[in-house]
C-alpha cells in the first residue's frame, strides 16, 4: 500500500488506483445532473461500492455494475433471463420476479446403427501354452488369418518370448468354407514347428497338434470344424 495525496488534497492508495478516485467521482457528478454517483451512460461504477461514508455502500466487497433507467434515473430491478432453449415456463406468484422452467430440454438418445455395431468375430479355437514363459496361458483364434509375434499389434501377442520375431513370426488360420485350420511360418526369421518337425510352409493342422514358435510350445484346441461352425444354419 502506498498512500499519496492528489492536487485537491484527497488521499488514496496509488497501488490500487492510478488516479484519485474521489476526483473521478466529483467529475462524474458534475457531468451527470442525476447525481447519485451515476455516470452519463447510466451505470453505477463498481469502485464506489464499499467506500467509507458512501450512502451506496453495502459491504466491503466490490459489487457489479447495476443498470439504471435513463429516463427516471432509478436503478432498475434485476430481471432473471430464461434461456431460449427452455420451453414450457410459468410465472411465480411473488410479485413477478421472473419465469421459472417447469421442464428442462432433453438431448435425444443416440443409438448405434448396424453399420457402427461391432463386427461379429467369435472365437474358433485356442492355442494353449504348455511349455515356455507363458505356460498355462490360452490365446484365442478367430476366423481367417491370425498373425503371431511379440508385438501388441499381432492377433496373438507373446511378448514374453524374446526368441519370437516382433511381428509376423507365424500364422494360424481358419477357413470357414472348408472348416479347416492351417499353420506355418510368415515373414519372421524363426523356424516354426508342428509336432517337432519344421514347417517350412503353411500346412493343415489337426486337434491337439503341438506348435512350436521360439521357445514356446502351444497346444492347438479347435472349436469349429466338421461338427460345428458359427456360419452353419440351425
Amino acid at each position: 500500500m502506498e498512500i499519496v495525496r492528489c492536487s485537491k488534497g484527497h488521499f488514496y492508495d496509488s497501488e490500487e488506483n492510478a488516479t484519485c478516485p474521489m476526483c473521478a467521482a466529483e467529475a462524474a457528478r458534475n457531468k451527470n445532473p442525476l447525481g447519485n454517483n451515476i455516470l452519463e451512460d447510466g451505470i453505477i461504477p463498481t469502485e464506489y461500492f464499499g467506500q467509507t461514508g458512501n450512502s451506496h455502500a453495502v459491504d466491503n466487497t466490490p459489487s457489479p455494475t447495476l443498470p439504471v433507467d435513463p429516463n427516471s434515473g432509478k436503478v432498475q430491478p434485476y430481471q432473471p433471463t430464461v434461456s431460449a432453449g427452455l420451453q414450457d415456463t410459468q410465472s411465480n406468484d411473488n410479485g413477478g420476479m421472473g419465469a421459472f422452467p417447469k421442464t428442462m430440454p432433453l438431448t435425444p438418445p443416440t443409438f448405434l446403427s448396424e453399420e457402427n455395431a461391432t463386427t461379429f468375430d467369435p472365437v474358433v479355437g485356442w492355442l494353449v501354452c504348455i511349455e515356455g514363459a507363458t505356460k498355462g496361458t490360452d490365446y484365442r483364434i478367430h476366423s481367417q488369418n491370425n498373425y503371431i509375434g511379440r508385438s501388441a499389434r499381432m492377433d496373438i501377442s507373446i511378448p514374453e518370448d524374446s526368441h519370437i520375431s516382433a511381428e509376423n513370426s507365424a500364422i494360424i488360420a481358419y477357413d470357414n468354407e472348408d472348416r479347416t485350420f492351417y499353420f506355418g511360418p510368415c515373414s519372421g526369421r524363426n523356424i516354426v514347428r508342428v509336432n517337432g518337425k519344421p514347417a517350412l510352409s503353411v500346412e493343415k493342422i489337426e486337434a491337439y497338434d503341438v506348435l512350436t514358435i521360439g521357445t514356446t510350445k502351444l497346444l492347438f484346441v479347435p472349436l469349429c470344424g466338421d461338427r460345428f461352425d458359427w456360419n452353419e444354419k440351425k
